[in-house]
């Protein structure tokens, strides 16, 4: 593959970076916006017509069904409504931060097309370089590695469960209610270096090496509203590429020959952990740099790639000192910084 020389010089600086984790990027706050300008102006310095996909008018019914849902089964049961206060409180959340995010006009996602004169007149392989740049910060004990999380939360509930048998039955779940809900909605006090301005410039890198190589389509993806749930890559996925979607300007893309790279969490760590399709990850895991790099293989990795399976081949790179799901400690927490 051709790589034009002034593209090959071209490195991502530290003052990019710092400069891109300035604030906290929860969808509908001002740092959001600012990230979208400011990826809109990456792009086109890395030579690419940057396009972005507006939020729908309405809230999306993928937190509306599991509610009218949970209503439901409410109903039929009889359920009192402390019960499932916790799963109340959470949804309601996280729509909150939806319908901000609606109304702020924050993109579901940002992406790159190249020029007119560079686009393919016909079908050649496509890679999708992708990662998301929206942030969310948690409170104690919902911040930290998997593993801690899982950990902090089961001494909480065992905690509640004795005051509750031991004052009342309404302590412990008026208590799970606000650890498990209150406490869950994102707030916005994480500059995310590593989750995930690491990603954001590990494509921004890739794009300025090889993003105009020849015979090849690169497509750079920035998703929004990751920190909710998924929503902005599956909106994409959704609007481009399902059967009736509306494609990508320029682009003509062949599901047997186009390859989704999703970088999350990538800056920290001396290991390298790929997670997704199995037939990509093979592919991936035996090519030399892989192997100098000593990339290993993980079963589940919760991040945008999962929008694009089953149809399309996916990929997410994450980087720990240790198995990712113990090593996380900092994301989602004021101390995700450069």
């Amino acid at each position: 593959m051709g790589i034009p020389g002034n593209q090959a010089e071209a490195h991502v600086t530290r003052e990019e970076f710092e400069r891109f984790c300035q604030e906290g990027r929860l969808v509908g706050t001002p740092g959001n916006q600012t990230a979208a300008a400011f990826l809109k102006e990456l792009l086109r310095q890395a030579g690419f017509v940057p396009v972005e996909d507006p939020p729908p008018t309405l809230l999306t019914p993928q937190l509306l069904i599991p509610l009218g849902l949970l209503m439901v089964w409410m109903a039929l049961w009889r359920i009192r409504f402390v019960a499932v206060l916790p799963v109340l409180l959470a949804l309601f959340g996280v729509m909150f931060r939806l319908w901000q995010g609606v109304r702020t006009g924050a993109p579901m996602a940002i992406y790159g097309v190249r020029s007119a004169k560079e686009a393919n007149a016909k079908p050649c392989p496509t890679v999708f370089l992708c990662a998301h740049f929206d942030t969310a910060s948690l409170p104690f004990p919902l911040h930290g590695s998997p593993f801690e999380v899982f950990l902090k939360v089961l001494v909480l509930l065992v905690a509640l469960t004795w005051l509750a048998r031991a004052i009342h039955p309404l302590v412990g779940l008026v208590g799970i209610g606000g650890i498990l809900g209150l406490l869950v909605i994102p707030r916005n006090s994480s500059p995310g270096a590593d989750d995930n301005a690491s990603g954001v410039f590990a494509v921004i890198e890739c794009l300025r090496r090889f993003g105009h190589a020849e015979n090849v389509q690169v497509v750079p993806v920035f998703f929004n509203y990751e920190e909710l749930g998924l929503l902005g890559s599956r909106a994409w996925v959704r609007w481009h590429l399902a059967k009736k979607g509306t494609g990508i300007p320029g682009v003509l893309v062949d599901p047997k020959q186009a390859y989704v790279i999703n970088f999350d969490c990538v800056g920290r760590g001396r290991h390298i952990f790929v997670s997704g399709t199995r037939r990509l990850k093979a592919q991936l895991l035996r090519t030399p740099a892989a192997q100098a790099l000593g990339a290993r293989r993980t079963w589940l990795y919760p991040s945008d790639h999962l929008s694009f399976r089953p149809r399309w081949q996916a990929v997410s790179l994450a980087r720990a000192d240790r198995l990712w799901f113990l090593d996380l400690r900092w994301v989602h927490s004021e101390w995700d910084v450069p």
